[in-house]
């Protein structure tokens, strides 16, 4: 991230819109998550059959790992940089 100014109110990061990266999560499944965004063939498998849409919530562990932030959405903010929803509105509020 750009370092903290006081004019960042004024920057693309909060006049632009940031775009949500697809996830999914918990169990099997996803046929119908695939369906509604566009993918063909949709199908169920392993990576999830649950869409959290703008969540800053966890569904994994809370033990540092790969896991750790499982659930939680990430976003592609204006300059091509992607990172936890939670973390862009920690910084940014």
């Amino acid at each position: 991230m750009p370092p903290y100014t006081a004019d960042w109110r004024n920057s693309e990061y909060v006049h632009r819109p940031w775009k949500l990266v697809p996830n999914r999560v918990r169990g099997t499944g996803g046929r119908e998550i695939d369906k509604l965004r566009g993918i063909i063939p949709p199908i169920n498998d392993g990576s999830g059959s649950e869409a959290r849409i703008g969540s800053v919530t966890r569904a994994g562990s809370l033990l540092p790992g790969p896991d750790m932030n499982l659930g939680c959405a990430e976003v592609v903010l204006p300059d091509g940089r992607r990172m936890y929803l939670f973390e862009a509105l920690a910084y940014f509020s």
